[in-house]
């Protein structure tokens, strides 16, 4: 069976999230937003809050 293989982050991107979330220590859905508008880059919410989440940044879904 084929399948897509998984995207990651690029260092670019992760150094945007995590200049995102100390400007304005959002949430992953918000962050998406501010990070759209701000940047202009249109990263996942669930990469933001996987990301978030190995640096110890993101509370938990539930």
């Amino acid at each position: 069976m084929n399948r897509r293989p998984k995207t990651c982050l690029t260092d670019e991107q992760k150094k945007i999230i995590q200049r995102a979330h100390v400007e304005s220590f959002l949430g992953a859905k918000l962050l998406r937003h501010h990070i759209s508008i701000k940047y202009g880059q249109n990263t996942p919410q669930n990469k933001i809050h996987k990301y978030l989440s190995e640096l110890g940044l993101a509370k938990p879904k539930y």
